[in-house]
């Protein structure tokens, strides 16, 4: 093994890092089937989902779509990372996961109060990136004035996570959203302890790269299933696609019968 192939020099790209996937996929079998069953599953839910809502594409229909298309992609995602010890990387990507479900619970709660606070949402960050230019001087001339005109008409104010989280069934689950942003989206005190070993004694700590254990990885495959399974069945049912009721459902109860992880995030 040369030096590039090991993981003090390429870390969780390395060729060392990719020999651990066996060991760390039949440490957790049962969930590991259930994660790629789902995949499968959701994968053919949204072939099925963008032939069903053949709309425009600012309709809840095409959003709901491409909201799960977006939730499959972090899902695989957030796989390939578990699969090689990286669970601090993978559950900032949860943390999407879960931001998506509440997208849908909002969609199918009330689609035109949705479709508003997405719209508003959207001119809201516009115009506050246009301003940005404007207030910094960072443009002149025509282009400024043309910047000038484009802030002028936009309307709309930002609409905060746990606002959205509100407007659909799934509200709890900001608790999770929350815990996933201290604990690795956000560089906070908490998640900067995935780069620290602490002695059991309390005699010190030293730098380390964090490869998850067995309980890790468990608990962020299972917080992974909270944020897609919802997106799942929400839009299954929103689009009236009753024929994947039954599969998610089975999905559902193999998850409750699945080892519970005896690690929390």
């Amino acid at each position: 093994m040369t030096d590039t192939d090991s993981f003090e020099f390429s870390g969780f790209l390395s060729p060392e890092s990719a020999q651990t996937i066996p060991a760390i996929q039949a440490s957790l079998p049962e969930l590991f089937t259930i994660a790629y069953d789902l995949n499968t599953l959701v994968m053919r839910l949204t072939a099925d989902a963008a032939e069903a809502a053949q709309v425009t594409s600012m309709e809840p229909a095409a959003i709901a779509v491409r909201v799960l298309m977006r939730a499959c992609g972090t899902f695989q995602s957030v796989l390939l990372l578990a699969s090689r010890g990286n669970v601090a990387d993978a559950r900032t990507l949860v943390r999407g996961l879960v931001e998506d479900s509440f997208m849908i619970a909002a969609i199918c709660k009330d689609p035109e109060k949705f479709l508003k606070l997405f719209k508003d949402d959207a001119n809201a960050s516009r115009k506050r990136q246009t301003k940005l230019v404007i207030d910094n001087g960072w443009a002149e001339g025509e282009t400024l004035e043309r910047l000038q005109a484009i802030a002028a008409e936009l309307t709309g104010k930002n609409t905060p996570v746990k606002d959205l989280a509100g407007h659909g069934v799934l509200e709890k689950q900001y608790l999770l959203y929350s815990r996933l942003s201290d604990d690795s989206a956000h560089p906070s005190a908490t998640s900067l302890n995935h780069h620290v070993n602490a002695e059991l004694d309390k005699s010190g700590w030293r730098y380390q790269w964090k490869v998850a254990d067995r309980d890790e990885t468990s608990a962020t495959l299972h917080a992974a299933f909270q944020g897609l399974v919802p997106v799942a069945i929400g839009v299954a049912e929103f689009l009236k696609l009753s024929e994947y009721g039954g599969a998610l459902n089975a999905i559902l109860l193999a998850i409750e019968n699945a080892p519970p992880s005896k690690s929390h995030i």
